[in-house]
């Protein structure tokens, strides 16, 4: 018998405290785990009750396979989904076996108390499908990213093209959108980057560093960029601009080889 347990979470704006009993077992209906598979969910309100299990965990098993959900997965899988829990009575199974479709039965001789139809139809199989990181309302361009801004959703796999979707949730939060993304449109990988933290034109706080030197001045940002990109700037050591790394907010650095050099970066030709 699985090993069973009892625990208070809490789930923000329910009514009456939602029941959540973890089967010890599932076979999922359609090409992806949603909460719902996996878990029973009563006593809360309907509406409360099917987001809930609508929630999507990850790609179903193939056909005659199965998968191992353990409940401190499944907590870290809710909590990237940014399911905001308050007052929500879970039992059940701490271990769930997720079954994929049946494997279709070897074909044979049929026997008089089951025989086999003149034309058999085969099983419809599911469509394989892909988790991609996609946008729950509109982002505009240059937002960054938050939790709240985004979900996992399945993308059938022939609709995949060379570039790919962003399947890393967690990677994309904190990053900054490139252009103007549409809700529950999927994300690819050129629609976010490291957020901007110099702002061309705008005056920055310029450190020279080396070996056994360490100077700072000011100067003014020719290009964006974000930390670790190389952009140019104009400071006051040459009438040319010259290349820095950005270091952070309005802050980049010149690197020198040698103390000798420590005031005569040199300039972008």
């Amino acid at each position: 018998m699985p090993e069973l347990f009892l625990l208070t979470l809490f789930v923000v704006g329910a009514d009456a405290p939602p029941q959540v009993r973890i089967r010890p077992e599932c076979r999922p209906q359609g090409p992806v785990v949603v909460f719902g598979d996996v878990a029973d969910i009563s006593g809360a309100d309907e509406a409360l009750a099917k987001k809930m299990a609508a929630v999507v965990l990850f790609p179903a098993p193939g056909v005659g396979q199965r998968r191992f959900l353990r409940i401190r997965e499944l907590f870290e899988i809710l909590e990237l989904r940014s399911i905001d829990l308050a007052h929500c009575r879970l039992s059940g199974a701490r271990l769930t076996t997720i079954h994929g479709p049946a494997a279709p039965a070897p074909p044979g001789d049929p026997t008089p108390s089951a025989p086999a139809p003149p034309n058999p139809v085969p099983a419809p199989q599911p469509e394989p499908v892909v988790l991609a990181v996609a946008a729950v309302k509109p982002i505009e361009r240059g937002q960054v990213v938050q939790a709240s801004h985004i979900q996992l959703i399945p993308v059938p796999a022939r609709t995949v093209n060379n570039d790919g979707f962003v399947s890393d949730i967690e990677g994309v939060i904190g990053q900054e959108s490139t252009r103007a993304i549409a809700a529950g449109q999927p994300l690819k990988p050129q629609d976010v980057r490291p957020p901007i933290v110099v702002r061309r034109r705008e005056p920055v706080r310029v450190g020279v560093v080396g070996p056994g030197v360490r100077l700072s001045t000011d100067g003014v940002a020719l290009e964006d960029g974000a930390v670790g990109d190389w952009i140019t700037l104009q400071t006051p050591f040459h009438k040319d601009s010259i290349r820095a790394r950005v270091a952070g907010p309005k802050l980049v650095e010149v690197v020198i080889d040698s103390p000798a050099t420590a005031a005569l970066p040199s300039p972008v030709r």
